[in-house]
């Protein structure tokens, strides 16, 4: 007891200490905060003061500006008579002007004495002059040409009484105050409308030693201000030279108009640093007060560890089921899909639609299970795209409906018919949030009904899609609405222990409305039921309506299902490498219609061995392999002497973890193609790193086999490849005449901008023409001109990037010509065709 004593009496002792130390701190603190405020401030002042300087040198000037234009008037060869002088002298109340002779007579205005205003005698020197008299005021003064000599001196005097209101300074916000003072320290220009004041002002020791200290800071530049305190009250005083007048402003500030703001950011920081001294000492308490908890904190991380030791078993356990489960419905979509594509029946072909339509649901269920851990992690993506509202909307009412009908519940859906028909949103994560609600709502509702209403609001900048989930079931107990978002919750579960379910559903898809930015209510009745209502926001795609989804889904359905092979490559090989028997399946039959010839091999070693007796085109690589894995047969690949280390090859895998597709291809993959694999992804993909002269790709329409003669007829020599210009058409030769056509009409203005650009060496506009000649060229199938247009514009690029300048001009001008031939070849090709159309 003694010990635990003595310690607490250290703490306190010690908690004294810390804290007398930090009060002392806290006031050099206040006094470093001022000082640093006051230079900054001071700082300030100075530079205003130059400013005031440099308008008030404006003002002088201005008027020694009007005075000499008035003396210019004055005519030099004839002497001014009263007419004359009655143009240019405006005299008025206060104001005098007048015009003085060599001898000091004034033929016009009053007669001024030379040593009362020695800037008489130096307007007759030539120079414009201010000068001031005490009790008479400022005169201007500038001289009047005879020739190259002086004649006279025009002047102008301001009296007094009206210097403050014509040259006075009003400075903060009338809070601040201005004079002007001359060389002598004179007061030409007072404080206020009573010279004295001013000059009493700066009778005071205060001020005059401020004074001394603005003289001397005077010594090294033009402007200076100083702090000072006159009856407790600080301010600041100010000194600028007004260049080339001799005079000086000279004025005085209140501190509290110049540092309102910032004093109170320096109280605030004082009261913040006060605030944490009493933080502390209160954090101390509390932490002498809780001596005994910190005993049991080795228990606490050794919890801690155990807890992040089984959250990164759970992630692996995910990942490794996540690719376990895939497998077979990879197969299972894979033979769904050679179903659809080989049957004729209508009724299997609508079964094979509602397999396939499961099968997604499934496959995105088996994505949910990864999902918690991702959020957990802060690793789940939102993926957008555009999808069909009706088809989504079909997928998610297909699978309820089933389970309703299991448990014997009428399932009503209410669809607004006026719903844009394409939207643009994450259409896997907006079919995860309403199934795991109507899901919910099936597994608590023994009878009566589910609804589902589908709406749209069209909001200012975007859509937003409403679905409303209600049900007719046990409904949630209101104290239970703030746990119904938390992970593994399962509520009232003596009433709920026979209904399945790890209590993520809602939790996911909470996390998953709110990483939309969308939200999600629920109202709920205890024995009645409830309603979830789900906002998410979506692009509009398509602005036409659904109407009747269910015939919109059809009709769709049946397009989907038409399938066609996108082409067929009959000389191509490609080799898949997978451990699964099925897989191999799955792929050998979605190409089976393109032709291509396929090889299988199911690890690792095989894929080494054939690659070192045979070529391929491709290799399609599954990762996860006993042995010898994917990405280790890929690095063997490279590293051993075959005939396939430069062939492209693409990662087979159902590794659905994010960032998997930049793993691949950082392990030297081409790329990506993740399982379940789709025919339409597979071919797709094949398309893009097939060689292009094994690829055959068949146009579509009645004159298909006309339009295949016609190219098959084309000789050599052709300037135009059909077959070429059609890849960029759509197949479609009515699409592709209309480009042709676009072409030929073009060619005039085309021309003529090509030539003037290069009669004018304008190679910026010359590199803009023949790039579009080059892009127009190709989507007709005109190969030779889009590769001679394309080397002009790559001379012309250089030539804007400084690069060989010279050279480049010069091979511009030596191929400009043999472009302009090709130019026009290819459009007496075009025109032959269409003429032959």
């Amino acid at each position: 007891m003694n010990n635990q004593n003595n310690g607490k009496s250290r703490v306190i002792g010690f908690l004294t200490i810390v804290t007398i130390i930090m009060i002392g701190v806290g006031v050099l603190m206040n006094f470093k905060l001022r000082t640093l405020l006051r230079e900054y401030v001071e700082h300030q002042v100075t530079e205003q003061a130059r400013t005031f300087a440099a308008l008030s040198a404006e003002q002088f000037e201005l008027e020694i500006y009007d005075l000499e234009n008035a003396a210019a008037k004055i005519p030099a060869d004839v002497e001014p008579d009263d007419e004359i002088l009655g143009l240019v002298i405006n005299s008025s109340d206060n104001i005098t002007m007048g015009l003085l002779c060599l001898d000091g007579t004034a033929l016009s205005g009053n007669t001024l004495s030379f040593s009362d205003f020695p800037g008489i005698q130096n307007a007759f020197r030539g120079n414009s002059s201010v000068c001031y008299k005490e009790g008479q005021g400022i005169l201007f003064t500038t001289p009047v040409y005879d020739g190259e000599n002086v004649k006279y001196t025009l002047y102008k005097l301001f009296d007094e009484s009206v210097l403050l209101d014509k040259f006075g300074i009003s400075c903060y916000n009338g809070q601040g105050q201005v004079a002007i003072l001359n060389q002598a320290g004179e007061v030409v220009i007072p404080f206020s409308d009573a010279g004295t004041v001013t000059s009493d002002f700066l009778e005071k020791d205060i001020i005059k030693a401020s004074m001394q200290k603005l003289s001397e800071k005077m010594n090294i530049d033009t402007a200076a201000a100083v702090y000072y305190k006159d009856n407790k009250i600080g301010n600041f005083m100010f000194i600028s030279e007004v260049k080339q007048l001799g005079i000086y402003l000279v004025g005085t500030v209140p501190e509290e108009a110049l540092t309102d703001g910032i004093s109170t950011i320096t109280a605030l920081i004082l009261w913040v640093f006060g605030l944490l001294i009493l933080l502390f000492v209160i954090g101390m308490i509390y932490l002498l007060s809780a001596e005994e908890k910190v005993r049991e904190s080795d228990e606490l991380r050794e919890a801690k560890n155990m807890a992040e030791q089984a959250n990164r078993a759970k992630s692996d356990f995910l990942a490794n089921m996540s690719h376990e489960i895939r497998t077979p419905i990879n197969a299972i979509m894979g033979m769904n899909e050679m179903v659809l594509r080989e049957s004729n029946d209508e009724h299997i072909r609508d079964y094979a639609v509602n397999i396939q339509s499961a099968s997604k649901t499934l496959l995105s269920l088996i994505n949910d299970i990864l999902d918690f851990s991702k959020i957990e992690a802060g690793k789940m993506e939102i993926v957008p795209v555009a999808y069909d509202t009706s088809v989504f909307l079909n997928d998610v009412i297909n699978m309820i409906d089933i389970k309703a009908k299991q448990k014997q519940l009428d399932f009503l859906v209410n669809i607004d018919e006026s719903l844009p028909s394409m939207l643009y949103g994450d259409e896997v994560r907006n079919r995860q949030v309403i199934v795991n609600l109507l899901n919910n709502a099936v597994k608590y509702t023994k009878q009566g009904y589910i609804k589902l209403f589908v709406s749209g609001e069209h909001k200012e900048g975007g859509f937003t899609l409403k679905m409303q989930v209600s049900d007719s079931g046990i409904g949630i107990k209101e104290e239970d609405l703030d746990k119904l978002f938390e992970g593994f919750q399962r509520l009232d579960i003596r009433q709920n222990r026979n209904i399945e379910g790890t209590g993520l559903g809602l939790a996911i898809t909470h996390r998953l409305v709110e990483q939309m930015n969308g939200s999600l209510d629920v109202s709920s009745i205890y024995g009645i039921g409830s309603v979830f209502s789900v906002s998410l926001p979506q692009e509009i795609r398509d602005e036409a309506p659904i109407g009747d989804f269910r015939q919109h889904f059809e009709s769709i359905s049946k397009n989907q299902t038409e399938y066609k092979e996108s082409f067929t490559a009959p000389d191509a090989k490609v080799l898949v490498v997978d451990d699964n028997e099925i897989n191999l399946s799955v792929v050998k039959a979605l190409l089976k219609n393109t032709k291509v010839r396929v090889t299988t091999c199911m690890s690792g070693k095989e894929c080494l061995e054939l690659v070192s007796k045979e070529y391929y085109d491709v290799i399609l690589l599954d990762h996860m392999m006993p042995e010898m894995d994917g990405i280790e047969t890929l690095k063997r690949i490279h590293e051993t002497e075959n005939k396939c280390s430069s062939v492209p090859v693409i990662a087979l895998t159902a590794n659905a973890i994010v960032g998997a597709k930049a793993e691949y291809i950082n392990a030297g993959f081409s790329n990506y193609l993740a399982k379940p694999i789709e025919g339409t992804m597979l071919e797709k993909m094949l398309l893009q790193y097939l060689p292009k002269e094994k690829v055959i790709i068949e146009n579509s329409g009645s004159s298909e086999a006309a339009e295949n003669k016609k190219q098959d007829n084309q000789p050599d020599e052709a300037y135009i490849n059909i077959k070429t210009g059609l890849q960029y058409c759509s197949d479609s030769m009515d699409f592709y005449y209309e480009i042709l056509e676009v072409f030929i009409e073009s060619y005039d203005e085309v021309s003529a901008n090509i030539n003037n650009s290069l009669a004018g060496e304008d190679w910026k506009n010359y590199t803009i023409y023949v790039h579009g000649l080059k892009s127009s060229s190709l989507t007709i199938g005109g190969e030779k001109l889009f590769a001679a247009a394309k080397e002009q514009e790559l001379a012309g690029k250089a030539i804007g990037a400084g690069e060989k300048t010279e050279e480049n001009i010069a091979y511009i001008k030596a191929h400009h010509s043999e472009v302009m031939a090709l130019f026009k070849e290819t459009l007496n090709e075009a025109q032959k065709i269409m003429s032959e159309k």
